[in-house]
């Protein structure tokens, strides 16, 4: 396939008989001085045209994230809230036996680190699985999908720094939770 392009950016798409074809077409047309187009491959059309909605994109992708970062955060920490909420008695037990607040709001920090791993973990083995090596091409832009390694070790970061952030204030509430109180719970 090739694209004939003029410069007010319309084109026109030939199917090509062989190999050569792109190279017979592209010297027939460029040898008229009567014409203004431009002869190019398909996949090098839609390559150069995805490029230039690339910044666009990016900052599409890093403003969503950021979004669907703060919701990660607070997620994180409504959950590990109610897992405090929840082992009121049986931390407070801990407490009792001997542990210190210290080690109680480390194991809070802890799991939610495992819980951000986990749900990381997962999220990037089912990216991989649907998107890596995918091509789409929507409003004549084309999307190579590709999930490097790179960016699951990228957002398996991310994901532990939220889990930490996330499970701060959990921990500081267990580490500071009354042993009576906590026993009392029901």
């Amino acid at each position: 396939m090739a694209v004939l392009r003029k410069k007010t950016y319309n084109s026109v798409t030939v199917r090509l008989a062989g190999e050569g074809g792109l190279a017979v077409l592209k010297r027939a047309i460029t040898t008229n001085p009567q014409l203004s187009v431009t002869v190019e491959r398909q996949s090098d059309y839609y390559t150069r045209r995805s490029s230039e909605f690339s910044d666009l994109n990016d900052a599409l992708v890093y403003g969503v994230s950021a979004l669907l970062g703060l919701g990660a955060l607070l997620a994180a920490v409504n959950i590990l809230y109610s897992g405090v909420a929840a082992r009121r008695r049986e931390i407070a037990t801990l407490r009792a036996l001997g542990f210190g607040g210290f080690p109680v709001g480390v194991a809070v920090a802890v799991e939610g680190l495992l819980l951000s791993l986990i749900g990381a973990g997962l999220g990037a083995a089912i990216a991989w699985g649907l998107f890596d090596g995918e091509q789409t091409i929507w409003f004549n832009i084309v999307f190579h999908q590709i999930v490097a390694p790179g960016m699951i070790a990228l957002g398996l970061g991310w994901a532990l720094l939220i889990g930490l952030l996330g499970g701060v204030l959990p921990a500081i509430h267990a580490a500071r939770l009354p042993v009576v109180d906590g026993l009392r719970a029901s």
